[in-house]
């Protein structure tokens, strides 16, 4: 075989191999794309905890920053405006029974509010009775995270 002829077969075999990858190539796609982006959740997101809390009973509710901030725990009613409650911002227990604080009052009543800078992250907010109470009451807790 001759030296310009083999050179032909081997440019032949190799654009050979090179066409299926050349027709990979679709250009610009001119379909449409039904899936639409996801909208990030913004920030703060507020949220709303409420139930009932028993004579010698506590209630808690964790939350998760999604990143850091400032978040906020009210207890925007609790019974009557003069009953008062224990009521706390911390995290939760590392055995997942509790809430350890990091502000606290046991003398809450309903408005009574803390502001936490926060971090990523897991918290908790927590109600309890603190030997007051005499009966069953709903209270109700807004949380405002990052």
């Amino acid at each position: 075989m001759s030296r310009l002829r083999r050179l032909l077969v081997s440019g032949g075999v190799i654009a050979a191999l090179l066409l299926p990858v050349a027709a990979c190539d679709n250009g610009p796609s001119t379909t449409d794309d039904t899936t639409s982006p996801t909208t990030p959740t913004t920030s703060p997101v507020t949220e709303s905890f409420s139930t009932q809390l028993f004579v010698g009973g506590s209630a808690s509710r964790s939350f998760t920053a999604v990143k850091a901030g400032t978040a906020t725990v009210t207890l925007v009613s609790a019974g009557t405006a003069t009953t008062k409650v224990g009521f706390g911002l911390g995290v939760p227990d590392v055995l997942g029974s509790g809430c350890v604080f990091t502000r606290s009052s046991e003398a809450a009543t309903a408005g009574t509010s803390f502001t936490l800078p926060v971090d990523a992250g897991t918290y908790c907010v927590r109600v309890y009775d603190v030997g007051a109470l005499t009966s069953t009451i709903t209270f109700s807790v807004t949380i405002i995270r990052p």
